[in-house]
């Protein structure tokens, strides 16, 4: 099912959120799918969708020079 005008309130990029302002169909917790409108074409300047910033991976320590004996 698609919805059209919700609105995007605001972004939490650290928990990965977006909160909509707006009726989303489905059941409650459920998982939506959010994308562009396709009403017309975009300007040429519109801003594109950007990535959610992934969490740095742990650095792993180096393995300790062998020792010869």
């Amino acid at each position: 099912m698609t919805t059209l005008n919700l609105r995007v309130v605001q972004t939490d990029v650290e928990r990965g959120l977006i909160l909509v302002e707006g009726a989303v169909p489905g059941a409650a917790g459920g998982w939506i799918h959010v994308r562009d409108a396709v009403k017309k074409p975009l300007p040429k300047d519109a801003p594109v969708p950007g990535k959610f910033r992934m969490p740095a991976a742990p650095e792993t320590a180096a393995a300790p020079a062998p020792t010869e004996g």
